[in-house]
């Protein structure tokens, strides 16, 4: 039976440096471990100033590329998987979790949407599924950047996503505006992947030594779980750890409320690839000229955290 598994999302800036030591730190602990490497992105040539490439790995797979180097790198204990696509929905993460009983769910991703189907996939496994699983999520800027932890606890109240009824503990010490504070829809941003080519833009320009400062501010915490807040700014050489806020049931309310309302369709894109039934113009939705029956989307979204469809 496996120790743990180890979700790795996103393989650019900050997860090419982390994949390094968290290859070396399982060697280390010598327990049965599995790394699954997400990552949909192509490398570019512009990638090569700040992400752990070199100049042969230009238009090949991140994930892939990082598979090949790392699983010489491991030792028998340690098993290397990649997956390489975008995570598209919340059950994506689901899936590649699969019936793994302790998961570590790392998100090295460059947008918050991602983010957010990575936090209610980590609820719902939890509390559906019955596993244990701790969701760590490093983001950088330029120069500066923040390692958090989120953890469940099993008295906390089971949040109700995609029902007809929202509900959240008010007195739970669920944690998730360390990751998304107050403010957090203004932030609410989407991979490349899911927008238009005019819509796509340059995004904030990251430095290679934030990226390696993040990477090992996540790994910090891959050791340790504890739920403080990690920050640091490299152009002043300061890292500082705050003490988590246990205030955390407003902040997953709203993200709740939106979950049920404006983001559905948003957190579950890649269940609206998967239906292609003709109905007039002006009722499509999803990628390309994909489109939705309202009656079916209704189901699976009642569906979503109950068991065999009853909540």
């Amino acid at each position: 039976m496996r120790a743990e598994t180890y979700v790795l999302v996103g393989t650019g800036g900050t997860g090419s440096y982390l994949i390094n030591l968290l290859v070396h730190y399982l060697n280390v602990k010598k327990e049965e471990s599995k790394v699954i490497l997400v990552d949909g992105d192509v490398l570019e040539k512009r990638n090569l100033l700040r992400q752990g490439f070199i100049q042969k790995d230009v238009g090949k797979n991140k994930a892939e590329v990082l598979l090949e180097r790392f699983k010489r790198v491991a030792n028998k204990n340690v098993t290397i998987e990649c997956h390489g696509d975008f995570v598209r929905s919340i059950d994506d993460i689901v899936d590649l979790v699969g019936n793994e009983q302790e998961v570590t769910l790392i998100s090295c991703v460059d947008n918050n949407m991602a983010r957010l189907r990575m936090l209610l996939a980590q609820y719902k496994i939890f509390f559906k599924e019955n596993r244990n699983i701790t969701f760590i999520d490093g983001g950088n800027a330029e120069w500066e950047g923040q390692t958090l932890v989120n953890k469940i606890e099993e008295r906390d109240v089971e949040p109700i996503i995609f029902g007809d009824e929202i509900r959240v503990n008010e007195s739970s010490e669920h944690v998730p505006n360390i990751i998304f504070e107050e403010g957090w829809k203004d932030t609410l941003t989407v991979g490349d992947f899911e927008m238009s080519c005019d819509e796509i833009v340059e995004s904030a320009p990251q430095n290679i030594l934030a990226n390696m400062t993040s990477a090992m501010g996540i790994m910090r915490r891959v050791n340790d779980k504890k739920q403080v807040r990690y920050q640091f700014d490299t152009r002043r050489g300061l890292q500082e750890e705050f003490k988590a806020s246990t205030t955390g049931s407003k902040v997953l309310k709203e993200i709740v409320e939106y979950a049920n309302g404006e983001g559905k369709l948003n957190l579950i894109e890649g269940y609206l690839g998967e239906v292609g039934i003709d109905v007039e113009e002006g009722e499509e939705v999803g990628e390309g000229n994909e489109v939705v029956d309202e009656a079916e989307l209704e189901e699976y979204l009642e569906s979503f955290f109950s068991e065999d469809g009853d909540r």
